[in-house]
């Protein structure tokens, strides 16, 4: 019984590891305050895969852009962490965006949370 039972996980194993797609990774790490008159340096992690071609990171206040920037990636010989460095952000309320493109479209995408505060009033 206990032979078969294990006979069947490894078998159960072999089949995932073969029919798992492996996920599109993208880590977006930053401060979440930061003041209006201050740079923001933000941190992509992207996994270096051959169909990865475009990296995409943004800042937007509800469906406006404030700010963007675009990388081209070469697969698998493209570093793993990308840095984007923006000064002076308007105050609010914002998110951080980065995309992943590939021929077929977008491949994966992170969010995160960053409050901008003005310090002059």
């Amino acid at each position: 019984m206990t032979r078969a039972l294990v006979l069947l996980m490894v078998i159960a194993a072999v089949s995932l590891q073969q029919a798992k797609v492996a996920p599109v990774v993208v880590i977006v790490r930053a401060p979440s305050i930061v003041y209006d008159d201050e740079s923001i340096v933000i941190q992509v992690r992207v996994d270096p895969r051959t169909e990865h071609r475009l990296l995409v990171v943004g800042a937007w206040e509800g469906d406006t852009s404030l700010r963007t920037s675009l990388e081209q990636l070469d697969g698998e010989d493209s570093p793993r962490t990308r840095w984007v460095r923006w000064s002076r952000l308007a105050a609010g309320d914002l998110e951080l965006r980065a995309y992943v493109f590939g021929e077929g479209g977008q491949l994966g995408m992170a969010r995160q949370k960053l409050q901008v505060l003005a310090r002059w009033q």
